[in-house]
């Protein structure tokens, strides 16, 4: 009974907060709720998505990232603003050619510069960046190779 209670008491508890998880894998956790359906539907007009960049890059204070980079087999769907823990972070949504989304993510961060690097957070291949006073996480469940050179593309344009 003893065991049973504590096994029980384990699975009810409350989930970590964002902060003590790390932001990479809350917000890997949230990315993997998105389908192709997800953006399937959404293509906004070029202005729109110019001022929906310019938005959701001013709400974090970070500098406008280019809405599409088709190059890297991306195209640009859409933006928003999430809260990490009373933190804004930006959040531009892309799909890959073959319709995986993927998400640029951005939020302030008081750690230097560090390059691009890939790795795979919470099983979901990524590339994260410090560019200027701002972490980047590029995170999709697409070819590891797509993800490394869009994040390669943002880094030069930023």
């Amino acid at each position: 009974a003893l065991v049973v209670g504590v096994g029980l008491g384990l699975s009810l508890r409350a989930p970590e907060p964002a902060q003590a998880r790390g932001w990479l894998e809350v917000v890997a956790q949230y990315q993997a709720l998105y389908a192709a359906e997800t953006l399937a539907a959404v293509q906004p007009a070029p202005a729109a998505r110019a001022a929906e960049v310019l938005r959701v890059a001013a709400a974090v204070g970070a500098p406008p990232t280019v809405e599409n980079t088709d190059a890297a087999g991306l195209r640009y769907a859409r933006g928003q603003v999430l809260d990490l823990g009373g933190r804004p972070l930006a959040q531009l949504l892309y799909q890959a050619t073959d319709g995986t989304p993927v998400a640029l993510c951005v939020i302030a961060t008081a750690a230097g510069d560090a390059p691009v690097t890939t790795r795979e957070v919470n099983g979901i291949p990524a590339a994260v960046w410090r560019q200027g006073g701002f972490a980047y996480l590029l995170i999709g469940e697409t070819d590891p190779a797509t993800i490394g050179a869009a994040a390669e593309a943002f880094a030069a344009q930023i």
